[in-house]
């Protein structure tokens, strides 16, 4: 019963989108804005109580969010696109991530509020990356094919393919060593 449920939500909320792949599926409730920019893959899951926005700002390019095939995102997570954000095939993120390619503007201390957002910059996370965790994507941030992203880190930087990174900020602690078929320590490499 309940699937039967989620699926013709699913079907209910899909019109909205840019695109909306075969076999997608969203569960309940997602909080969106701007979704016609906003281009889904097939087969692709979205949490619980997850959050899909592009911000539609005046005088600025549209904003453009694309989500990959097989892309799984977990439960309360936020992707927020003022500008660019590309999420590649077959990436999986654990709950509560939050992908952000702009930041509010707090320059001028005489506003009464920090309502005015930054340009942003364009986010890539390429294919088959797993995101655990609370983590925090910032903006001009690439994060290379088959990385991992440790739980409750902040990625402020780019991050190489085949890599594992953690912390605050986000460094990379082991790199897949391809002549010895595992994950290597970076101070062994």
């Amino acid at each position: 019963m309940r699937d039967w449920i989620f699926s013709i939500y699913t079907k209910l909320i899909a019109r909205k989108f840019g695109r909306f792949g075969k076999d997608s599926f969203i569960h309940p409730i997602l909080n969106m804005e701007c979704p016609e920019n906003i281009y889904i893959g097939e087969n692709v899951i979205i949490g619980s109580f997850c959050c899909l926005m592009t911000v539609c700002l005046p005088r600025r390019p549209k904003p453009f969010l694309e989500i990959g095939n097989g892309v799984s995102l977990g439960a309360y997570s936020t992707v927020s696109a003022a500008q660019k954000i590309i999420i590649g095939d077959n990436v999986m993120t654990s709950q509560r991530v939050m992908i952000v390619d702009h930041l509010h503007d707090y320059s001028d201390i005489k506003e009464k509020n920090y309502n005015k957002i930054t340009e942003g910059e364009e986010i890539a996370i390429e294919e088959k990356c797993f995101i655990g965790a609370n983590v925090v994507v910032l903006p001009g941030v690439k994060i290379g094919s088959h990385s991992v992203i440790g739980a409750n880190a902040v990625v402020s930087r780019d991050i190489p393919p085949y890599s594992i990174a953690a912390g605050v900020p986000a460094k990379v602690i082991k790199k897949y060593d391809f002549k010895l078929n595992k994950w290597v320590s970076v101070r062994k490499l």
